[in-house]
């Protein structure tokens, strides 16, 4: 089972990882795109960071509740703060 403290750390790197993907993967496109002319290592960083969001999302969707034990973002929206089955609220 996960502590709250877990629960909200992969839940904030989740959002951020989320909310940054576009506007750094953009950015490092027009960069390298002046630096060395070409898009590659733009390319190379958006696979990094969908790999690496995926697992995030991924590990937050196995998380067990420290309450109940269940799952804790079955059945709930998108970034949970409560427990979909005790209620249990982090």
């Amino acid at each position: 089972m996960a502590s709250v403290i877990a629960i909200r750390r992969v839940r904030a790197a989740t959002v951020l990882l989320f909310v940054l993907a576009v506007p750094a993967v953009l950015g490092a496109a027009v960069l390298a795109l002046k630096l060395a002319g070409t898009y590659l290592p733009a390319l190379l960083l958006g696979a990094v960071w969908m790999l690496s969001f995926a697992v995030s999302a991924t590990t937050l969707a196995l998380l067990k509740c420290p309450q109940c034990g269940q799952r804790f973002i079955r059945f709930n929206w998108f970034f949970p703060r409560v427990c979909a089955r005790c209620g249990f609220r982090c």
